[in-house]
């Protein structure tokens, strides 16, 4: 089986609101899983990481490039991180099953759909790169966006693929096959940004530091602190801790502490474990000693069973069932929020699209708004028969003010056998609650059958 990593950088991270449509759009593509997303709003950008099988991966960066050309105007973004591009840089990572070349195949393949969609300059990096100078993406991405309208004029920076002008709102694109690398940011106690400046020199390859450390210093307005915002390309010639001592160091040279580090994305364990051998000052210590590893590689080598012929699943024993319906219920109630479970009922109820009343069937619908508070559902007033409702109206949903993510949640529950004491407990309702609950999912199985396919799609 291939998998392969895609980690794409989105210059947006500030709206909320771009953001989740960016994140329900990812977890929609079928064949790629969404492994995590990290905002940040002081950079501006957002980084994705998924995995998935090759064609799957270019299927889901094409949805997300066209989801960024309509929501991202270049135009208007400010932040402290270089960026030439609406989707600023998408790299495929070889993770099982596949080889450097097969990602710098969906590299190249990605960067000419999307020159051909969406008209956008395309430009190859690292192992993908049609030429040396542009193996480097700080190389590609000088000047910026607003630096592009010039560059691009410049022959040697004739895209790889796309129109040879900057799409005004969008910019360029950078896309690339990689190793994994550890995005890596220290934070210093300091507003000065000539400090960051200076230890940020002292550890990039470029101005003399470690081979495989890219640096920069970045003002954390929010926190009136500095950065120095690392890539580091190469984590077993260059550990992380070794470069943390470097800049700690550094810093005491300057009389500022470090205050803390983070680490953007996901970061392979075995870095980890580099760095708590250094610092615990471990001997003999290996990789194989660390539990979690360890029974993966047990797992991993142990042979196959045998095909079984089908059989009538036996009922769960009792506590893996308690486990499994606490984990459904906070599973749901955190990752699932009340206003897009409301719009997902409002397609349910009318799916062509008009409100119809629920007290006299007409579509003579406008919203209503009340000048006293303000309401988390929105209400409606209907032009015939004159009364007020919300999406909830007639429904089960009206029974309880509990919010919509309690009754998904029940639904699920109930699909995996819970009875009334079960909702009681799990939910935190009392008796009377659970009861109306129940009876009303129960009772109405196609509504409930389908708040469950919707969990399930958003859930995966």
């Amino acid at each position: 089986m291939q998998i392969v990593e895609c980690v794409p950088n989105v210059s947006e991270g500030r709206r909320a609101e771009v953001l989740d449509q960016f994140v329900r759009l990812l977890r929609a593509q079928p064949g790629v899983v969404l492994l995590d997303y990290h905002a940040d709003p002081d950079h501006n950008r957002t980084v994705f990481t998924l995995i998935g099988d090759g064609p799957s991966l270019v299927a889901a960066m094409l949805a997300l490039y066209e989801k960024a050309v309509e929501l991202i105007d270049m135009r208007q973004h400010r932040g402290e991180h270089p960026r030439a591009g609406a989707v600023d840089v998408c790299p495929f990572v070889p993770i099982a099953g596949a080889t450097m070349e097969d990602c710098v195949a969906l590299a190249r393949e990605l960067g000419r759909r999307v020159a051909e969609r969406f008209q956008i300059p395309v430009f190859l990096y690292a192992h993908a790169a049609t030429r040396e100078d542009r193996r480097e993406l700080p190389n590609i991405r000088k000047g910026e966006f607003e630096g592009w309208f010039e560059k691009i004029k410049d022959p040697q920076w004739k895209p790889d693929f796309g129109p040879d002008r900057v799409h005004p709102t969008a910019g360029i694109t950078v896309i690339g096959a990689r190793p994994p690398l550890i995005a890596y940011n220290v934070n210093l106690g300091t507003a000065d940004l000539a400090v960051a400046d200076r230890i940020a020199r002292a550890v990039r390859f470029s101005s003399g530091g470690f081979r495989n450390v890219q640096a920069r210093a970045v003002k954390l307005e929010a926190r009136n602190q500095v950065q120095v915002s690392m890539n580091l390309l190469d984590f077993r010639q260059t550990p992380v801790h070794r470069v943390f001592e470097v800049i700690r160091t550094e810093a005491e040279r300057f009389g500022v502490p470090v205050v803390g580090s983070e680490i953007v994305g996901l970061v392979p364990l075995e870095a980890l474990v580099q760095a708590a051998d250094f610092y615990l000052r471990l001997e003999n210590f290996s990789i194989d000693q660390v539990l979690e590893w360890k029974i993966q590689q047990a797992l991993a080598e142990r042979p196959a069973r045998p095909a079984a012929p089908p059989a009538v699943p036996a009922p769960w024993p009792r506590t893996l069932r308690r486990v499994l319906m606490g984990l459904v219920t906070r599973a749901v109630e955190s990752r699932l929020a009340d206003a897009e479970l409301l719009e997902w009922l409002r397609s349910f109820r009318w799916p062509d699209g008009r409100v119809h009343c629920p007290h006299c069937g007409s579509d003579q619908v406008r919203a209503y708004r009340s000048s006293s508070h303000r309401r988390e559902v929105p209400t409606y007033r209907c032009g015939s028969c004159r009364r007020r409702f919300n999406d909830r109206t007639d429904t089960v949903f009206a029974q309880t003010r509990l919010p919509m993510t309690r009754w998904f949640a029940a639904a699920l529950l109930i699909e995996l056998g819970a009875g009334r004491r079960s909702l009681q407990r799990y939910l935190q309702v009392d008796r009377a609650t659970a009861r109306r609950m129940w009876n009303g999912l129960t009772l109405n199985a196609r509504l409930r059958r389908a708040m469950v396919r919707y969990m399930e799609s958003h859930l995966a």
